[in-house]
């Protein structure tokens, strides 16, 4: 966007959301603001909205402890770690064109371009740091990768996932839930016992995916709220 983008998590004392505001914008000259208030806090929710942040959408934390490895049928397919440059063009290519509800691109002020850029700047971060990993799947016949996701490893045998999509033609063929479905077969037998991730409640699709297949429960609501500072550029270039 050409300037930073700033996350305010959860502040706690609405009366005081205007000085920190004005400290944030001469410390930092945003392009854009977002908060995430838990949606039972009201009072800095309209304190947000009194400041003029524009509500962007419900998010819900959601939780599983892996408990065993879980049967599945991966037959034709092949799932592995994102290295190779060739692959990582294949999976920001998906990542480019999948994703329809989510708050920027739903956003009159962001748009579909901003979204994309995002969430492939998201894949790539996946890839590259040292705390987080890339997984896609592979169509063993025709070579295609068909579905990726992404997670960062957290302390005390946790992961937090991060992205997953699965290529246009290849939605509502289950290979999302056998890739998540190996995935978490991989965290078990590395160790890894519980699984945070977020998940927008505008994503009806992948909702009952997340609480049918795979046993998420709800542990926290969000709001997201979002002010923009003046005129965004689309390339900061």
């Amino acid at each position: 966007m050409g300037r930073p983008v700033l996350d305010v998590s959860d502040p706690e004392v609405p009366h005081g959301l205007a000085e920190m505001e004005a400290l944030w914008i001469a410390e930092h000259r945003p392009a854009m603001a977002v908060a995430r208030v838990q949606s039972e806090n009201l009072p800095t929710i309209h304190a947000l909205e009194e400041l003029g942040f524009r509500f962007a959408e419900c998010q819900m934390t959601l939780r599983v402890r892996i408990r065993s490895l879980l049967p599945v049928d991966s037959s034709g397919l092949e799932h592995f770690r994102v290295q190779e440059d060739h692959d990582l063009e294949e999976v920001l290519g998906i990542a480019g064109r999948v994703f329809k509800t989510d708050r920027f691109t739903l956003d009159p002020a962001l748009g579909p371009e901003f979204s994309q850029k995002r969430y492939q700047a998201y894949v790539r971060l996946a890839r590259e740091a040292p705390d987080q990993e890339l997984f896609a799947l592979r169509d063993i016949s025709n070579g295609r990768i068909v579905a990726f996701s992404s997670q960062q490893l957290l302390p005390n045998s946790e992961v937090r996932g991060l992205l997953g999509a699965v290529a246009e033609d290849y939605q509502g063929s289950g290979v999302g839930i056998i890739g998540d479905t190996l995935m978490g077969n991989l965290n078990f037998k590395r160790g890894f016992r519980t699984v945070w991730t977020a998940i927008s409640a505008i994503n009806y699709r992948v909702i009952p995916v997340h609480f049918k297949c795979h046993g998420f429960r709800v542990v926290q609501t969000w709001t997201v709220l979002r002010k923009i500072y003046g005129t965004l550029r689309s390339d900061p270039g």
